[in-house]
């Protein structure tokens, strides 16, 4: 499901631990996975660690962190300037995230200034990618939609 999430960007809250907050919200986001190891979206993260708080001057609602896997597309952003001190900020668990595959990838907002720096520090990593994200579309939505029970039998049931 298409879902997203604001976050507290500057001057409410420091860029690094505007950073700090988005990696605990993924981290614990996508480990209660069961196949998704402890500690390694933290891991995964940690290349953009000097980057990363550059970087959401950069996450506009028009240009999101976005987090793509199986049933999960979130866009992820900051709110900045006087309208930070006026969100509610949740950094409850994603949804859907506790059937997060090890295929997971986080696309970075498109941060122009930043490209190359970026692009060094992600280019062996998995987990991370410059340039927009793919569409989204839902595997879940068309299984979803393509019902699984057989209602000619239970209609057959009741007589």
């Amino acid at each position: 499901m298409q879902r997203s999430r604001i976050l507290v960007g500057s001057p409410a809250r420091a860029s690094f631990a505007s950073w700090e907050a988005l990696t605990a919200l993924l981290s614990s986001s996508m480990e209660r996975s069961d196949v998704v190891p402890a500690g390694s979206v933290a891991s995964a993260l940690s290349p953009l660690s000097g980057l990363g708080a550059a970087l959401l001057a950069y996450a506009t609602e028009s240009n999101p962190f976005v987090l793509v896997d199986e049933d999960v597309y979130v866009s992820i952003w900051f709110e900045t300037g006087d309208a930070s001190f006026k969100i509610e900020e949740n950094l409850d668990p994603l949804i859907g995230t506790s059937r997060a595959t090890v295929r997971w990838k986080l696309y970075l907002p498109t941060a122009v200034a930043l490209a190359s720096a970026v692009s060094q520090q992600i280019s062996k990593n998995e987990h991370l990618a410059a340039g927009p994200p793919p569409p989204y579309s839902s595997k879940s939505t068309a299984a979803q939609s393509e019902s699984s029970i057989d209602f000619d039998a239970v209609r057959a049931m009741g007589t």
